[in-house]
């Protein structure tokens, strides 16, 4: 077969445009003859692999292209497709002359060759980049995994600590819903397990603990009232409830930083009991004084001394009965702050009594203790005594202070990994989030690709085969050869189009997209994008008119021509059976709107909320070439001149689009200095 570039009858003009055409395909296209196992021709690309023309021709260079392992798969496919006559396609490697190798897509179709010879014909497609994604994305995906099963055990671990508790514990967020409890605190108030999922609403529990009566008295309203006012205030909120079944919970609610609050309930039945039968002790003192197990005394109001001390105070303080009677306390040395002393019985002179009075006493033997004092004046035998209990809360204090170093930490457990917990599920949320997009806009393009790529090649590769039929017979006159390069060259310009506008899209999307804000002189713009388009629409006549427009506005010339030409590619487009679309461009309130009108197919009232989204096409466009991203790539560049675009439209009576761009360009912070690609 003859190499076209060197056929006989073809002039140097037809040659060059050939191998230009060729060059903008940017794929290597060859002939094969399987018989010999030769190839009959390659195009000037093939420089792309690094070997030089003369090795594509030489026999058996296919097998030193392909790569070894790949082989045996390619000739395969070569073989099954001269047999059967059927175009095929695959995927292999090639060896590239640097020793590299490349992976390329391999597109195959049969030709009858001389004497009936089936003849290969294909393109080989470089497809690394692809591949390599391919890998990234199994990569990415493997990590996510990980992250996700390093994420579980954490959970776990959080969840086994708090639940071996031996406190309730509840957190809250400041929407009033619960965050995490753990099982003790779903057992103090019998939650079922569907009011202890994160995001119930406290209300709802409350409601529910209401319903089943765990209130032991009706103020449990007002009693959620007040803990709630507490909350809003910022301020520790520490209450006993009292249960139907009786028994005592002591709730602390601590607020945290950002809202909410975290809460420990902690069952102190017995301790309440122990306190109940103080109080009753006490109007019995003179009955069970000696025999009370709570250190008790009673003195003199003006001379300080011991009328009587039980065995409880001798066994707390160390002292024996004796010297208790014998000396007062002062003179024992049993109060180490004397000032504490003073307050605490001036508090009984001035109020009859004092209750629950923190204070530090100290033993015969010098050992500091914690002690809760309750004083009372009382009359004995007619005159004025002090009566003193005194309960040793030494171990009570110390677990306390445990208590509280506890919940501190655990608040700082709880605080960190909750933050922890939503920076991992945020990240893994926006990872997840991005890989659906990328899957998404790679089937799109795929398929939007292979849809609109395909067409323009094939009309300039059948324009071209018959080119080569044509010239091998000598019938090709002059118009008959411009009328097929013409339609070369619209395809060429369809697909420079196509390409510019995906493109641009992708480079918007990933925030490479900006503008460069200079001196624009509008009505040039216009009028040079209305030429170029009515050079290309040849069935359409564009008018223009201006109205009193500025010569300079602020913005970037090149990003209003790529709007300009999208407008007038759509109306062109839409409107093949009418003719005539006007351009008008004039200045309202700071602007200058420019309308691109036609009398085409229309768009239906109920899609018009959709047009500018990326990728949609009406259904009026159906069987009209398209993509569906020029109108949307139009209005981002808008934007980014504080401009707009909107549309008025009936369907079978045309469409007119407006563009808004303001004369004094965009705001300061929108400026760049990037210029658009």
């Amino acid at each position: 077969m003859e190499n076209p570039l060197t056929s006989p009858g073809v002039d140097g003009h037809s040659i060059e445009n050939y191998k230009q055409l060729l060059e903008a395909l940017n794929v290597v296209p060859w002939e094969f003859d399987w018989l010999k196992k030769r190839f009959l021709y390659v195009g000037p690309q093939s420089s792309l692999f690094g070997y030089p023309v003369d090795d594509w021709y030489a026999e058996g260079f296919m097998l030193r292209l392909v790569h070894p392992d790949d082989v045996e798969d390619a000739l395969k496919y070569c073989e099954m497709s001269w047999r059967n006559r059927r175009d095929y396609e695959c995927e292999f490697r090639i060896v590239q002359a640097n020793g590299e190798f490349c992976w390329v897509r391999k597109i195959v179709s049969i030709s009858e060759g001389p004497d009936e010879q089936a003849i290969l014909r294909g393109v080989f497609v470089d497809i690394s980049a692809q591949k390599q994604a391919e890998e990234i994305l199994i990569i990415q995906n493997n990590e996510l995994r990980r992250r996700d099963s390093e994420l579980r055990a954490k959970n776990e671990q959080f969840n086994a600590a708090i639940n071996n508790m031996s406190q309730g514990l509840s957190m809250f967020d400041s929407e009033r819903r619960l965050i995490v409890c753990n099982n003790r605190y779903a057992e103090m108030y019998e939650l079922p397990p569907a009011l202890t999922r994160p995001g119930t609403s406290l209300f709802e529990i409350v409601d529910y603990r209401i319903a089943r009566g765990i209130f032991a008295d009706a103020a449990h309203r007002k009693y959620i009232q007040q803990c709630l006012a507490a909350i809003d205030k910022q301020k520790t909120k520490t209450t006993i409830q009292e249960l139907q079944n009786g028994s005592f919970v002591e709730t602390i609610q601590v607020p945290m930083a950002g809202g909410g609050w975290l809460g420990t309930h902690e069952d102190i039945t017995e301790r309440r009991r122990a306190e109940k039968a103080l109080a009753e002790s006490r109007e019995t003192v003179s009955i069970a004084f000696r025999l009370s197990p709570v250190s008790m005394s009673i003195s003199d109001m003006k001379t300080g001394e011991h009328i009587e001390v039980n065995d409880a105070w001798s066994t707390m303080l160390g002292y024996s009965h004796k010297e208790g009677l014998e000396n007062s306390s002062l003179k024992l040395g049993i109060w180490p702050e004397k000032a504490m002393r003073k307050r605490f019985v001036r508090q009984i002179l001035k109020e009859g009594a004092a209750r629950g009075i923190e204070a530090c006493l100290c033993t015969k033997h010098g050992r500091l203790l914690d002690v809760l004092l309750s004083g009372e004046l009382v009359e004995i035998n007619g005159r004025k005594r002090l009566l003193i209990a005194c309960h040793d809360i030494t171990n009570r204090k110390k677990t306390e202070h445990e208590l509280i170093a506890h919940r501190d930490h655990l608040q700082e457990m709880v605080d960190k990994a909750t933050v922890e917990l939503k920076g991992k599920a945020k990240e893994l949320e926006k990872a997840l989030s991005k890989e659906r997009e990328l899957n998404e806009l790679q089937r799109q393009f795929v398929s939007m690709a292979s849809h609109e790529f395909r067409t323009p090649l094939a009309i300039i590769d059948s324009t071209a085969q018959r080119l080569i039929r044509l010239t091998g017979k000598n019938s090709l006159s002059p118009e008959n050869a411009l009328e097929r390069f013409g339609k070369i060259r619209d395809s060429v310009q369809r697909m420079t189009r196509l390409m510019e506008s995906v493109l641009t899209t992708a480079k918007m999307e990933e925030g490479k997209i900006n503008i460069e804000i200079g001196p624009c002189q509008i009505e040039k713009v216009i009028r040079d994008v209305c030429l170029r388009h009515q050079d290309i629409a040849k069935s359409h006549v564009i008018s223009c008119e201006f109205d009193a427009i500025p010569e300079f506005l602020q913005a970037d010339s090149g990003a209003l021509e790529q709007v300009l030409a999208n407008l007038l590619s759509n109306a062109e487009k839409y409107s093949p059976d009418a003719p005539d679309i006007k351009v008008k461009a004039y200045t309202e309130f700071g602007n200058v709107v420019v309308s691109v009108h036609d009398e085409g197919v229309g768009i239906d009232d109920d899609e018009q909320d959709r047009i500018g989204e990326r990728f949609f096409r009406a259904r009026t466009s159906t069987g009209i070439p398209g993509t569906g991203i020029g109108l949307n790539l139009s209005m981002k560049l808008l934007e980014l001149h504080d401009g707009s675009l909107r549309f008025e439209s009936r369907k079978l009576l045309g469409s007119t689009f407006f563009i808004r761009i303001p004369i004094a360009g965009p705001k300061q912070s929108k400026k760049s200095q990037v210029k658009v690609a």
